[in-house]
């Protein structure tokens, strides 16, 4: 599991929204094809989000409140709906050494 920190440190690092895989690339060495899903699911989270809390709201205007919504308290909230981590990390080199012992 990723704390909080460490998930908001994930969301700087790539390109909310983007159709490449590559602009989901990270320090944390996740994998871009999980990374790219878990960030369209929060998308569509915080849609839903929006619909619930904006009167009126019309998704056309979706980028228009994005910055608003788009935080690290949204992205936790998100993250810990999801039954199975989404972002596994990868173990370090030396936990997997003390396994095989």
């Amino acid at each position: 599991m990723m704390t909080k920190d460490e998930l908001w440190a994930l969301r700087m690092e790539i390109r909310l929204g983007s159709l490449f895989y590559s602009d989901y690339r990270n320090s944390f060495s996740t994998d871009t094809h999980p990374v790219c899903d878990f960030f369209d699911g929060y998308l569509e989270y915080l849609d839903q989000e929006m619909q619930a809390t904006i009167p009126g709201y019309d998704d056309a205007y979706f980028f228009d409140h994005l910055p608003e919504y788009d935080n690290a308290d949204n992205l936790w909230d998100w993250y810990n709906m999801l039954e199975t981590d989404p972002l596994p990390l990868p173990q370090e080199e030396n936990e997997e050494l003390e396994e095989d012992s």
